[in-house]
Order: structure tokens, then C-alpha cells, then sequence
């Protein structure tokens, strides 16, 4: 029998654009629509994990609300950030992962797009922080021609022993 260490969860880190009660779709005040990440389609794309991020499985980084049939890449990096975007023309997105792993898709036509990631079965790894964060090209959203989606902290877990 094995020795669980640690077991793998993710959380996500703040969301693009604070929500509050309003009468926008959103549920986003005046103030934070301006603020928000949002597409052109007045949208903003949101980041989740499935799968299992124990070493040696499959982790899935799942984006929904792309702009439809575009270029996306997915952010993968072990360190978080907080990096606000205005100063390079994308006014409310926050870069939260340093990247050091970029994994580029393509969005449906419903604008969802995945990326698989497989954990090394390195019981080293065990207790390991991956922060992702999708970035979608959409030329009309801001100047920067961008829009990111909330990051994920995940923590790797695992078995380790026999």
C-alpha cells in the first residue's frame, strides 16, 4: 500500500473584474465593467482545471468564454504574480503566473478551448505549485489586442511508496 502525500486540489486566484449585484448580465457595476478583462463580446473567458494533478496523471486546463475561433495560450508557470496589464494598453487584466510553459489552442466556435497537461510521475514534485492563466487574442478588446482569464493555483499531490 502507498502513503498518500498531499492530494491535489485547485483554487482559483481573484477573478478578472470584481462581480456585485447590477442590472449587467454579469452581475458587474458600471465602474467594474470598465475594469474588467472582457472580450469584445463583452465576455469574460474563465480558466478551470479537470483531471487529476497527482504525479504520473492527466491535468486539463479548460477555457470557456474565448471569443470564438481564436488563438488562445495557456500560461503555466510555478510562480504566482499580480501583474496589472493597463500600463500596456489591457486596463482591468492581471497577469498572475511568471510563465515559463506556453501551450497555445484554438477556440470553438462556442469559445471553449482545453489543454492537457501530464505531471511527471516525480514524487519530488508532490506538494508543487503550477499556476496557469489562459490568454485569448481579440484585437478589439484593448489596445494590447488580449484578454486573460482568471490564473488557477493547483497543487500537485500523489502516492508515493508501496
Amino acid at each position: 500500500r502507498g502513503v498518500h502525500i498531499g492530494r491535489e486540489h485547485a483554487r482559483p486566484l481573484a477573478r478578472q473584474g470584481a462581480r456585485t449585484r447590477s442590472s449587467d448580465p454579469l452581475g458587474r457595476s458600471r465602474h467594474q465593467r470598465a475594469l474588467a478583462c472582457d472580450s469584445s463580446a463583452h465576455a469574460t473567458p474563465s480558466l478551470r482545471g479537470t483531471g487529476s494533478a497527482d504525479i504520473g496523471a492527466r491535468l486539463d486546463l479548460v477555457l470557456a468564454g474565448a471569443f470564438p475561433g481564436t488563438a488562445c495560450v495557456a500560461l503555466v508557470g510555478t510562480t504566482r504574480t499580480t501583474l496589472d496589464l493597463g500600463f500596456v494598453g489591457a486596463p482591468g487584466c492581471t497577469l498572475y503566473t511568471a510563465a515559463v510553459l506556453f501551450e497555445s489552442a484554438m477556440a470553438t466556435r462556442s469559445g471553449d478551448a482545453s489543454v492537457a497537461l501530464a505531471i511527471p510521475a516525480d514524487p519530488a514534485l508532490v506538494d508543487a505549485h503550477l499556476i496557469a492563466q489562459f490568454a485569448t487574442l481579440d484585437s478589439r478588446a484593448n489596445v494590447l489586442g488580449a484578454v486573460l482569464t482568471n490564473g488557477l493555483d493547483v497543487r500537485i499531490g500523489g502516492w508515493i511508496g508501496n
